[in-house]
């Protein structure tokens, strides 16, 4: 049946009417670097042999290319953060014996010590403001991650960023160096939040900022200088409603899943005009959900634009280091809506008054609104 698509048992492999076509889903780390999510082509055929033999050296074609990629890829964030953690907490293995404790009988030796350490933290953290990677860095870098199995020695942006978090994790390591020498077992324990472990592996829930906090920095950084007056109230709205749904103000860090599933859903539920109505005046977001079950809601479009801002406010957060990465990237809002119903055509009448406006039979030099001459 014409404007069918019919799948064969052949991977990749689809038709459409009589003709078979072919599909190559571009993996997602891959998506930036070759400006596709898909690849998909006419294999212009009707027989089923000839588009199964057309299929497979695509597929085999496309298959070596992501494997060459795959080889060639450096380091996510992700990964990048956690080889540097790993990389922290073996550097605090090493100089745990001996600095549990301060050196109880010689005064003037931990006196050294935390001078020695607390020097090396300041022209640490002076580096990491600088952007300053020097070649003993780099080398360091490239050793440990290779020996992850990255060769990050001719892709300078995984480069850098692995000397970043290396630089970030010996600026940890010297703070918390200082602190043992001092005595003070408290604060020895580790409070770069891109380096903290919680339950499960996570940002421990007893670091970082609220998320109030961090929203009040996002519109300072934007508001008067990025964004319009109308841009910025949008985000405040949303921001809000956000914090609002939050059970408590939760650290950044501790943002999840959950938080993120559970406006996406709040969202769709939304009543129309819900700063205009009266009954919704001081309401929580919830409240107002509720109040307005029956009253109409906001549209799909309208839902994924306030959702697309609360992932602009995620990613800020990311490139701030005030998160270790985007909570759940791969959520999204549905938009259902029939673009053909968007708007109702046009009738017969309309169309003959259209068409023999002045604009499309001519009219007079002078005055377009009235007929006459080209």
């Amino acid at each position: 049946m014409a404007g069918t698509m019919q799948r064969y048992d052949e991977l990749y492999l689809f038709r459409r009417g009589r003709t078979f076509y072919f599909r190559f889903r571009i993996p997602q780390q891959f998506v930036e670097v070759l400006g596709v999510h898909e690849i998909r082509r006419s294999l212009r055929t009707s027989d089923p042999k000839l588009a199964r033999r057309r299929c497979r050296r695509l597929s085999v074609a496309l298959s070596k290319l992501i494997t060459w990629l795959e080889s060639m890829a450096g380091p996510t964030k992700s990964e990048t953060v956690r080889i540097a953690r790993q990389y922290l907490e073996r550097e605090l293995k090493a100089n745990e014996v001996g600095t549990i404790t301060p050196f109880e009988d010689d005064h003037h030796a931990a006196k050294y010590q935390v001078d020695t350490w607390n020097n090396r933290h300041q022209t640490l953290q002076e580096s990491i403001g600088n952007i300053d990677y020097d070649d003993w860095l780099k080398k360091l870098a490239v050793k440990i991650f290779a020996d992850e199995g990255f060769d990050i020695t001719q892709d300078e942006q995984a480069l850098n960023q692995a000397c970043h978090y290396l630089l970030r994790a010996q600026a940890e390591e010297a703070r918390i160096m200082v602190a043992r020498f001092k005595g003070d077992l408290p604060d020895a324990i580790v409070k770069d939040a891109a380096f903290i472990r919680g339950e499960h592996g996570s940002i421990g829930s007893d670091m970082g900022d609220p998320v109030s906090k961090i929203v009040e920095k996002y519109i300072a950084a934007k508001s008067g200088k990025v964004w319009s007056h109308k841009t910025l109230l949008d985000n405040q709205r949303v921001l809000g409603w956000f914090k609002d749904l939050l059970s408590e103000d939760k650290e950044i860090g501790n943002v999840s899943f959950e938080d993120v599933r559970d406006f996406r859903d709040a969202l769709v539920e939304l009543p129309r005009n819900l700063k205009k109505i009266s009954k919704f005046k001081g309401l929580r977001i919830a409240d107002a959900i509720a109040v307005g079950k029956d009253d109409q809601k906001i549209s799909s479009k309208t839902a994924q634009k306030y959702f697309q801002l609360l992932r602009a406010f995620f990613s800020w957060c990311a490139e701030n280091n005030y998160l270790h990465e985007v909570p759940a990237p791969k959520l999204k809002i549905v938009h259902s809506a029939n673009p053909a119903d968007a708007r109702h055509p046009y009738s017969v009448g309309q169309l003959e008054t259209l068409l023999t406006s002045p604009l499309y039979v001519g009219h007079r030099k002078s005055s377009r609104h009235k007929s006459g001459e080209f």
